[in-house]
């Protein structure tokens, strides 16, 4: 099949992604929660395009090619609103230098949200947490988290563990271990 990509053909094999082709053609599109070595989450809402003919802005990582589709990932409409998407992930993170301990920046999300013109959240983080140290292999610091969901995909799906989950809902998630303890009281094996 063919499809076109901000004005440039690529031939897909069945079953790929407008994202696969997005990659394939290198063309810079955020994608925070998609592990190169999983399946999509479709959790952080950032690699948003248009697709000509079809309404709403749907998730390139979850949108299925199809031939003779034609996609702009630059469309005014789609950068507005995945610009709004990576603000509003951006203020749910406490910068570096506002908290104990330096983080260097915030890694994709800073290059994405840079990218569109956001280098600082229009909004105060909701939350401010404590970090959880309490395993050597690794700190939990919710800080500096997304929820993007790949920690507990890696943890359930890789690993077989299921250690760590998306706990709460709404403003209130979180990562966090079974009854909310510290991850030393968690099954957590510091796999890596």
């Amino acid at each position: 099949m063919i499809v076109t990509v901000d004005g440039r053909r690529i031939e897909l094999a069945d079953g790929a992604t407008v994202l696969d082709a997005v990659n394939r053609l290198g063309i810079p599109l955020p994608q925070l929660c998609k592990d190169p070595d999983r399946a999509p989450l479709g959790a952080c809402r950032t690699c948003l395009v248009h697709v000509e003919g079809q309404r709403g802005t749907p998730a390139a990582c979850h949108l299925p090619a199809r031939d003779g589709m034609v996609v702009d990932t630059q469309h005014p409409e789609v950068v507005r609103v995945r610009s709004t998407v990576l603000d509003l992930t951006l203020s749910m993170l406490t910068p570096a230098g506002e908290r104990a301990g330096d983080r260097n920046g915030f890694g994709q999300l800073g290059v994405a949200a840079a990218r569109h013109g956001r280098l600082e959240p229009s909004w105060a983080a909701l939350h401010a947490y404590e970090e959880d140290a309490s395993k050597s292999f690794f700190v939990l610091d919710r800080d500096a988290c997304i929820l993007c969901g790949r920690c507990a995909v890696a943890c359930d799906d890789v690993q077989q563990i299921g250690a760590i989950a998306l706990l709460g809902r709404n403003h209130a998630t979180k990562v966090g271990v079974f009854g909310d303890g510290s991850m030393a009281s968690s099954v957590c094996t510091s796999c890596g």
